[in-house]
C-alpha cells in the first residue's frame, strides 16, 4: 500500500512536467520547421537575385526593365520570409530548464502551429511530378513577373521539354558516367508564349548539360501567355 501510494503521489508530481515538456517538443519542432522553410525560401530568392542582376546589364532594354522587377518582387519576399521567420521566434515561448521542477502545464502557442503549417506566399505550380523516366519535377513556382498564363498550359510546356532534357541527361552520363542530383531553373514567359532567360544553376553539373537543359527549355512555348511572368523549377536528375 506504502509503494502504491508513492508511485501515485510521484505520477502526480510528474504529470504536469511531462505535459509541459511536450508542449515545449511541439515548439521546438515547429520551430524547426519553420527555420527550415525560411532557408529554403531566402536560398532560392538569393539567387533568383543574382539571375536577375545578372540581365540588368543586358542590351535590351525591356529584359532589363523585367529584371528591375523582378529584384524589386524578391526583395519583398526575402521580407515576407525574415517576418516569417520573425513570427517562429516569436511563438516558440520556452525556456531553458532553471533546475526546478515547473508544474504548470503550457498550452501550444497556436502562432507556433500557424508557422509550422504555413504554405507561405509563393504560387507553386506543381511538385513531385515525373517529366521522363530520370527527370523529376521536385517543386515549380511562379516567382515574379504580371502577366497571366494558366497554371496547366505552363505544366504542359514544361512537360513538354521532359523527353530533351532526359536526352540532355543521357549525354551527361555517357561522358562523366551516372550521377544524380538536382538543378535549378529559372525562365520567363513572355507575350505570347516564348520561353526566354532560361539559366540553369551549376548544382554540380557541367556546362553541357547545364547548356543543354536551357535549350531545351528555350524551344517551348506556352499557350495563352500574356504579358510576362517568371518560373523556378527544382528538377531531380537520376534515380
Amino acid at each position: 500500500m506504502r509503494s502504491l501510494a508513492l508511485t501515485l503521489a510521484l505520477l502526480a508530481i510528474t504529470a504536469p512536467a511531462a505535459a509541459q515538456h511536450t508542449a515545449e517538443v511541439q515548439q521546438i519542432h515547429a520551430l524547426a520547421t519553420c527555420v527550415g522553410e525560411q532557408h529554403t525560401q531566402l536560398t532560392r530568392v538569393a539567387h533568383l537575385i543574382d539571375e536577375a542582376r545578372e540581365r540588368m546589364s543586358a542590351s535590351d532594354a525591356t529584359v532589363r526593365h523585367d529584371a528591375e522587377l523582378s529584384i524589386e518582387t524578391l526583395l519583398q519576399r526575402a521580407a515576407e520570409a525574415r517576418d516569417r521567420l520573425r513570427a517562429c521566434v516569436t511563438a516558440a515561448t520556452f525556456t531553458a530548464p532553471s533546475g526546478e521542477t515547473v508544474e504548470h502545464v503550457t498550452t501550444p502557442d497556436d502562432a507556433a502551429d500557424h508557422v509550422a503549417t504555413s504554405g507561405g506566399s509563393i504560387h507553386e505550380i506543381e511538385s513531385d511530378v515525373a517529366l521522363s523516366d530520370h527527370v523529376h519535377v521536385v517543386r515549380g513556382e511562379r516567382v515574379d513577373g504580371s502577366g497571366s498564363v494558366a497554371d496547366a498550359a505552363l505544366r504542359t510546356a514544361v512537360h513538354g521539354t521532359g523527353h530533351a532534357v532526359s536526352l540532355c541527361y543521357d549525354a551527361y552520363v555517357d561522358r562523366a558516367s551516372a550521377r544524380s542530383g538536382s538543378i535549378h531553373v529559372s525562365f520567363t514567359v513572355t507575350e505570347g508564349g516564348r520561353v526566354t532567360n532560361a539559366t540553369v544553376e551549376r548544382g554540380g553539373f557541367d556546362t553541357q548539360l547545364r547548356t543543354c537543359v536551357q535549350s531545351a527549355f528555350s524551344s517551348a512555348r506556352v499557350t495563352g501567355a500574356h504579358g510576362t511572368s517568371v518560373y523556378a523549377y527544382e528538377i531531380q536528375l537520376g534515380d
